[in-house]
């Protein structure tokens, strides 16, 4: 049966996230060495070096965050004191751990840019009068800054735009399909996301088709997953030709 509703995830489905996250962490990082906020920032390289450790720290207590052993505030402030620690740094006051993330939440949206092709795909579907919408995790404001930057509200009403902020809930609880699929009548649902845990595997068990955009070319997944209606995309080209296959 044919899709009558596609939904895409936000961050690495539509447009380049860790490239933006990563030149935002840059510039924050950088202004607060410049402000003496962040104190030993004279070695040679030194934002380079601190942002692959930084990246390498965000991976390493993700997992604490996720299951609830840290809030958010908690993650933030851990991944960025021992980011600096690592690198031989020292915060001046407990204030550079908060102008960071201010910083950092302030200055992504401003590197934010659609993968190449993913305008003229939205475009295809809007054009076609197909329900299009986002589910996406994160907080509410640095979401909805981003969706803004990248002029998704071209093609994509705001009542179908879910954030798990604001509907209490989140991938990859199946919880959050169900209810956007109440919200928006949609009978056939598609999502398109770039991660197998929270995107695919819990869009799949939550009786909804499901394309997974990603880099891998290697099938390690579990044999369940051979149960489960999704397809495999490897480029926004691809993407648009299955999405195609799944509403002609």
């Amino acid at each position: 049966m044919k899709a009558n509703g596609i939904f895409f995830d936000l961050d690495n489905t539509l447009f380049n996230y860790d490239r933006a996250f990563g030149l935002a962490a840059v510039q924050s990082f950088s202004e607060l060495c410049e402000e003496q906020m962040i104190l030993g920032c004279a070695k040679e390289n030194m934002r380079r070096e601190w942002l692959k450790v930084f990246k390498t720290n965000c991976d390493r207590f993700w997992g604490d965050y996720e299951c609830g052993a840290l809030s958010r505030l908690a993650y933030q402030k851990k991944r960025f004191i021992a980011s600096l620690r690592s690198c031989g740094l020292e915060a001046e006051s407990n204030r550079a751990a908060l102008g960071f993330e201010e910083r950092l939440r302030e200055y992504i949206p401003s590197y934010c840019q659609l993968y190449a092709g993913v305008s003229e795909m939205l475009q295809d579907l809007f054009d076609r009068n197909m329900l299009i919408g986002i589910i996406t995790n994160g907080a509410e404001t640095v979401q909805r800054k981003k969706i803004e930057a990248l002029n998704l509200t071209k093609w994509i009403m705001p009542q179908h735009i879910f954030i798990s902020d604001e509907m209490e809930v989140q991938k990859p609880d199946p919880a959050i399909f169900f209810k956007v699929q109440e919200q928006t009548n949609c009978g056939l649902p598609l999502y398109v996301g770039d991660s197998w845990d929270q995107d695919i595997y819990p869009a799949a068990k939550s009786g909804w088709k499901a394309v997974w955009l990603t880099t891998s070319e290697s099938e390690s997944l579990k044999t369940r997953s051979r149960l489960l209606d999704y397809r495999r995309a490897f480029s926004i080209y691809q993407l648009n030709q299955l999405i195609i296959s799944y509403i002609e």
